[in-house]
């Protein structure tokens, strides 16, 4: 079972970051031990499915890995921030045939938390 408000925290970044990009919001978000899947739904421009309705399909593959290429360091660091760990590997495909982009995020480590290092906490504390 995913850890209570991980599903929560990891969608609530990527939406808007998905919306910014792509102009479209996740569909579903699972998370489960160390590994996190966002789904994407009707991700395809007007111009990408003119394109795949007139059998022209062959380029948007290679740019929509171009673009995951891109995007990884800012997508993984989103995840990272939700869920307080480390990404260790992120990968992203699309199924052309039915206008599905899957995201999927394998966790490492914890990461070690830096707060009280970087005059975070709180000096009444003290």
């Amino acid at each position: 079972m995913a850890q209570t408000g991980t599903v929560e925290r990891v969608v609530a970044p990527h939406g808007p970051l998905f919306h910014r990009r792509i102009e479209r919001a996740a569909s579903k978000v699972f998370a489960e031990g160390d590994v996190v899947v966002v789904v994407l739904e009707e991700t395809f421009t007007p111009a990408e499915r003119t394109l795949i309705s007139q059998g022209q399909s062959e380029g948007i593959q290679d740019i929509r890995r171009n673009f995951q290429s891109i995007m990884a360091d800012q997508f993984k660091s989103l995840v990272e921030q939700a869920t307080g760990r480390e990404v260790r590997s992120f990968t992203s495909d699309t199924d052309l045939e039915n206008d599905i982009a899957v995201e999927v995020f394998i966790l490492g480590d914890q990461r070690t938390d830096l707060s009280s290092f970087e005059g975070l906490e709180n000096p009444a504390e003290q």
